[in-house]
């Protein structure tokens, strides 16, 4: 039904608006919260896994493209999260949400969304605006959802003009735990669900930016972000995989009686942040942190 342009009135049935700071705009079908939210567009091409994509704290601040057309197809539960709280801002998707056909599906994917608060637009031409991404680089944009059909185009516009951007953004306050937490939590089985850790080898403290909970399987104590650690553990997982690495720096301090193990590259993982690999981010504010530990 839809496709992107400069136009400003929406064609017949158009319920949502993808508005992007150059002046494009996409319109199809609202899916999930009737509200608008501003962030930073990108894409995503993973064909399985959207509810842990959409509660993945690294997409916080930031608007959803799923490339794979089939999004919804087996519903939402209550596993197949990374947060409690989402922080991406909405999604983008080519094909309405169906209805869900899996065993393990207790609700339809836009109820899930509405319950979150998180809007989104389905119809639209996701392959063009994959490409717009991939060539000049990921908008700032708004994804508003209106049932009545009524836009505020021009309001919109200048909405997704004036948002800051992710840059320089602090987003490690805004998805970090808010109080320290003990983790026993292991992986998934079918038929079992997770499992309970009752005899750790190591006592492992995660320093919390942001972290998945598919990672925190793996530890056991996990810490809040702002935070002065003073020691007594053996390793220290440092989670921060996204935003600007200075930003994230001036939300801990690691006191010199902490021990670290293994290099720097094994405390921040192989995920990049804000496109810099973890070799950037040593050099960086949190970076230089753990190198005056280290010393």
């Amino acid at each position: 039904m839809t496709q992107n342009g400069s136009g400003k009135t929406p064609p017949p049935g158009a319920t949502a608006a993808l508005v992007l700071n150059d002046g494009s705009v996409f319109w199809g079908h609202g899916v999930g919260a009737e509200t608008d939210k501003v962030g930073e567009v990108c894409f995503n091409t993973s064909i399985t896994g959207y509810q842990e994509i959409l509660t993945d704290p690294s997409y916080a601040g930031q608007i959803i493209t799923f490339t794979f057309p089939h999004i919804g197809n087996v519903g939402a539960n209550l596993e197949d999260i990374e947060t409690t709280t989402p922080a991406a801002r909405g999604c983008v998707l080519r094909a309405n949400i169906t209805e869900p056909s899996n065993f393990r599906a207790v609700s339809h994917l836009d109820g899930w969304l509405k319950a979150h608060d998180l809007p989104g637009i389905a119809g639209i031409d996701t392959r063009r605006l994959t490409r717009r991404i991939r060539d000049l680089g990921a908008p700032h944009g708004v994804v508003c959802h209106r049932p009545d059909g009524v836009f505020d185009i021009d309001a919109l516009m200048s909405e997704a003009a004036a948002w800051p951007g992710l840059e320089g953004m602090d987003l490690a306050k805004d998805v970090s735990c808010t109080q320290t937490y003990d983790w026993s939590e292991t992986s998934w089985s079918l038929g079992e669900g997770y499992g309970t850790l009752d005899a750790p080898r190591y006592h492992v403290v995660a320093v919390d930016f942001g972290a998945k909970r598919n990672i925190l399987r793996c530890l056991d104590h996990v810490v809040k972000g702002r935070l002065y650690l003073r020691g007594g553990f053996g390793i220290v997982h440092v989670d921060c995989r996204y935003a600007d690495s200075r930003a994230i720096g001036r939300q801990v301090v690691l006191q010199p009686r902490l021990y670290l193990l293994g290099d720097l590259r094994a405390a921040f993982g192989q995920h990049q942040i804000h496109g810099h690999t973890a070799d950037h981010v040593a050099q960086g504010a949190v970076g230089g942190v753990l190198q005056r530990v280290l010393r």
